[in-house]
């Protein structure tokens, strides 16, 4: 078996450190002690010399065989033998917190990788490769096509990947098992079976040894298959996902605290479904990390697809999505909780000028102005048209108004309507989210009628009429506090 078969493993490993190794010095290769990851060491000690690169050999010792001790001093061996630097990092499952366990191989894996950017840090390198080869994708592809994924978790692991800032190399991911055994064996590179991988009761051991043999069967190449397969998807999933993120960009705000994100439900329905369940996805994976699932995105978009005017679902870790009329958002606020008590503030409508009001996450500005016949800016059958939702004109004899929340059972006498309306109404006439109505202010006068709730209603007591000849005239204006719901927005004039 001459040299040249193995030439386009060289050739591979010596393409990616150049591309995505120059000029770093040290690196890290994580080697386990079998067949691949000596391979992998090997050949990356082989091109290093001649990029200007350091390999640093790190071995973690998950402490779960009897014979994990000799793999670690196989390592060490071998790697002091070949002139390189090694270390023995242990991690301890039983660290991990009850709640967090997720099963002994997603849990070594883990903390297996932890340990590799620990050993990254120690020796001041920026990137570390691994030695996972074609049968080994198309073990993690069927892996994860049987316990359900989506497009990303079906295109496979990435021969380049950047992650809190460590660069994670893969440049074996072309290349079957069996040519590394054979390089192996070409070159007397020592290496040890992890008797644990033969153990059928784990999934990807059951895939390894009795579903792929099969399937190769049918299909002698079934890896370089699963191999193209990936690399399309991998691209193809970059590009939805880049759309995503845009999508995210230009239709979803952003509350400055990071707690809140809201979209348009007509934005999000108007979108194609693959695109509305990726940019779901987006958002929620900023909420609950990994923990995100098919499931969560479904429970939200079906949020954005159903009826009714207000409706949510609660998910992990306190954070629930819910639809507010044609608003749907998501964040950790549980949308149950109504707004802080706001107080009730008594205005002396002579000392004019400007007050504010906070309720919740909103803050009310009122200005008031007097007038006269012979000043005034409009006519004064304004409250017969639409400015009177924000402005409200009184007449003098009116000194004072008290600003207050809205109150289970208040009822308005509306201006141009017959009878009394429950406030209750207004605000779904309206479209109020009812988390936000507690922050909506009604102004009263002292006896407690209500005068006018800005931006919705103004009642038929306290009117300006033709024979008022000067009063006062306020004006409401509403901005978001920190977490910025979106109420109706109008500006103070100046």
């Amino acid at each position: 078996m001459g040299p040249d078969l193995f030439r386009p493993l060289r050739d591979a490993v010596h393409a990616m450190l150049a591309k995505h190794a120059s000029g770093e010095g040290t690196l890290v290769v994580g080697v386990s002690g079998g067949v691949d990851s000596m391979v992998l060491l090997h050949l990356v000690a082989d091109v290093a010399h001649d990029l200007g690169l350091r390999p640093h050999a790190a071995h973690v010792h998950h402490g779960l065989r009897k014979s994990a001790d000799e793999d670690a001093a196989l390592v060490m061996q071998t790697a002091h033998a070949w002139g390189l630097s090694a270390e023995v990092r242990r991690v301890d499952l039983s660290t991990i917190p009850a709640p967090d366990r997720r099963g002994t191989e997603a849990d070594a894996r883990l903390l297996r990788r932890q340990a590799l950017r620990d050993a990254a840090a120690s020796v001041g390198a920026r990137v570390i490769l691994l030695a996972h080869h074609a049968d080994d994708q198309l073990e993690t592809m069927l892996w994860r096509l049987m316990r359900g994924t989506s497009l990303e978790g079906l295109a496979g692991m990435r021969p380049v990947r950047h992650e809190g800032g460590i660069t994670w190399l893969r440049p074996l991911l072309a290349f079957e098992k069996s040519i590394l055994s054979d390089y192996a064996r070409a070159h007397a590179i020592p290496w040890r079976e992890d008797e644990s991988n033969r153990d059928p009761t784990y999934l990807r051991n059951a895939l390894r040894h009795q579903v792929i043999p099969l399937l190769k069967r049918l299909q002698p190449a079934l890896a370089q298959s699963a191999a193209r397969l990936a690399t399309v998807l991998q691209a193809e999933n970059d590009w939805m996902e880049a759309s995503a993120r845009a999508w995210v960009q230009a239709h979803v705000q952003h509350d400055p605290g990071g707690r809140v994100v809201r979209m348009a439900v007509a934005d999000l329905s108007g979108a194609p479904v693959a695109l509305q369940r990726r940019a779901i996805h987006i958002l929620l994976t900023c909420f609950l990390g990994a923990d995100a699932s098919y499931h969560h995105v479904e429970s939200v978009l079906g949020l954005a697809a159903g009826g009714g005017a207000s409706r949510e679902v609660a998910l992990p870790g306190g954070v629930y999505a819910w639809r507010r009329y044609d608003v749907l958002c998501i964040g950790e606020r549980d949308p149950h909780i109504e707004a802080e008590d706001a107080p009730e503030l008594h205005w002396n409508l002579a000392h004019h000028g400007r007050i504010h009001w906070h309720a919740g996450t909103m803050s009310w500005s009122f200005q008031c102005r007097r007038w006269t016949r012979e000043t005034a800016a409009r006519p004064l059958s304004i409250h017969e048209g639409g400015a009177h939702r924000w402005s409200l004109w009184l007449p003098a004899d009116v000194r004072q108004v008290i600003i207050r929340p809205w109150r289970a059972g208040d009822r308005v006498a509306p201006l141009g309507m017959n009878g009394r309306k429950k406030l209750q109404d207004l605000f779904v006439d309206a479209k109020v989210p009812r988390d936000q109505r507690h922050a909506w202010p009604v102004v009263c006068d002292v006896e407690g009628t209500i005068l006018w709730i800005p931006g919705l209603a103004r009642s038929r007591y306290r009117l300006v009429t033709e024979d008022t000849t000067a009063g006062w005239r306020i004006e409401a204006g509403a901005s978001p506090r920190e977490d910025g719901v979106n109420f109706p927005q109008h500006t103070l004039n100046g």
